[in-house]
């Protein structure tokens, strides 16, 4: 077997036993060329048994066809070095010609034989601009086997990198769109949002206006990353840049990046444009959505997402009038004060009930989370009328408040959600201990580094922990 040997900068081929030493490599020596064509010949000799081999590797058993495939590899690398490295580092285009084939078929072979990391150093050596075939087609394959490569070693920046130069260098390639959908999925994936809104771009203007499909569900998904990462100034700005990609969007995909755009707008204390935002998704009319989910595939899902988007909108627009009923204080002595406090809880739990009126069905998490809202302001009010009137004036107002947790609690039991984390039974818990416990569902210990922790506590409506006091069942709700 030939093996490249480097002697004072040149490669030189050591040969097995029956095999004929050739000086390496093939060099270029003017017009003619004689000596480099006959050099040429005699290196391509060898690499038509290196292919001879590879034919010869399919019909081996599978424990007996790597060794053969890595020869074979090995023995085009070595062609390539020998016959035409020297040309194609010294710019000759002439003699270089179409030679990546060569080493792309090596990588290859390499890749078959299992031998992969010997693979995407051969695919490297198409990329080196030193070898004088960056800029080839062939190189251009090359980047996308290395982002496929990288892809499957879950090692999404390189993925993501080699698939956008990928798309850069051959952007008609019938792969360039997606190259350009698997580095935007990888960017996301990495928290890098800038790079995917300059792949998503890219994509966009890979595709005929005529042609975006699947390009909005794509363009959701990173609003919505930006919406998770609360860069809600960056959100805005890119519905604001993108709102061509959404224009032939289902009703239910609108409606949520609707939502989006009107939660950027409240985030950021933009009262006006939220609500206006806000009221147009309430108003949608969701039955013929519903009326058309029943023949198409995956309708029941759609009306469900777009359930949810009107939940959202109506617990929004309902938080604002809770909010100032939670402003309001019921005062010693003032009856005013205190019937001022009812009609506008009153108000507020109209507004957050609705969501439990939705046809065909409330969405689950939005119900829940209006429940528990309502409980909170009936709990205040009871609280602050104990404080101003005493505890006798205040039992009704405790019962309501009761009643309401129970709600909050059975909601939260029939859907199997709980976006309050708990706090609705945790209050249920704290003042009637002889009627409802809090039980805190059995998980395993929680390890790191071999230590046990212990559960996360459950937390108020507040973010803070609720610690759990004794209480005598006889001392009545506090």
């Amino acid at each position: 077997m030939l093996k490249p040997i480097l002697f004072g900068g040149v490669f030189l081929l050591s040969v097995s036993s029956g095999a004929r030493a050739v000086a390496a490599p093939c060099v270029p020596s003017g017009a003619g060329a004689a000596g480099y064509v006959r050099c040429r010949e005699e290196v391509q000799a060898r690499l038509d048994a290196a292919e001879a081999l590879l034919r010869d590797a399919r019909d081996m058993p599978e424990g007996e066809r790597a060794p053969k495939e890595r020869e074979a590899a090995q023995m085009l690398l070595d062609g390539w070095s020998d016959g035409f490295a020297a040309a194609c580092r010294a710019g000759e285009a002439k003699w270089c010609q179409a030679s990546g084939d060569l080493l792309y078929r090596a990588a290859h072979a390499f890749r078959w034989s299992g031998d992969r990391q010997r693979a995407r150093e051969v695919l490297a050596m198409l990329l080196a601009p030193e070898n004088g075939l960056a800029d080839s087609s062939i190189a251009a394959r090359a980047l996308f086997d290395t982002a496929v490569d990288a892809s499957q070693a879950l090692d999404f920046e390189r993925a993501a990198t080699a698939f956008e130069a990928f798309a850069a260098k051959q952007p008609k390639d019938e792969h360039a769109s997606d190259a350009l959908e698997n580095a935007f999925v990888f960017r996301v994936a990495l928290g890098d949002l800038e790079a995917a809104e300059k792949a998503l771009d890219a994509l966009a203007r890979t595709q005929a206006t005529s042609s975006r499909a699947g390009l909005d569900f794509l363009a959701f998904g990173l609003a919505d990353a930006l919406g998770r990462a609360e860069d809600w100034a960056g959100l805005e700005r890119f519905l604001a840049g993108h709102e061509r990609l959404f224009e032939k969007a289902r009703d239910e995909l609108a409606l949520r990046v609707a939502a989006l755009r009107a939660k950027a707008f409240a985030k950021q204390g933009k009262a006006a444009l939220a609500e206006a935002a806000y009221a147009r998704i309430s108003s949608f009319a969701i039955e013929a959505l519903v009326e058309r989910a029943k023949s198409e595939p995956g309708g029941e899902r759609a009306v469900g997402r777009a359930l949810e988007a009107i939940g959202d909108a109506a617990i929004a627009r309902a938080d604002r009038q809770g909010a100032e009923c939670l402003q309001l204080t019921v005062k010693q002595g003032d009856r005013a004060s205190l019937e001022k406090k009812e009609a506008s809880l009153a108000r507020a739990e109209r507004a957050y009930l609705a969501v439990l009126a939705f046809e065909p069905v409330p969405p689950p998490r939005q119900a829940v989370t209006a429940a528990a809202r309502v409980a909170r302001l009936h709990g205040q009010l009871w609280a602050q009328v104990q404080i101003a009137s005493g505890e006798s004036a205040a039992a009704p107002y405790l019962a309501r408040a009761k009643s309401a947790y129970e709600k909050c609690v059975d909601l939260a039991a029939k859907f199997q959600v709980d976006p309050a984390n708990g706090a609705c039974a945790a209050w249920l818990g704290r003042h009637y201990p002889g009627e409802h416990h809090v039980l805190s569902e059995r998980l395993p210990a929680l390890r790191a580094n071999g230590a046990s922790r212990p559960p996360p506590p459950v937390l108020g409506e507040d973010g803070v922990p609720i610690v759990a006091t004794a209480v005598s069942p006889d001392a009545g709700p506090r």
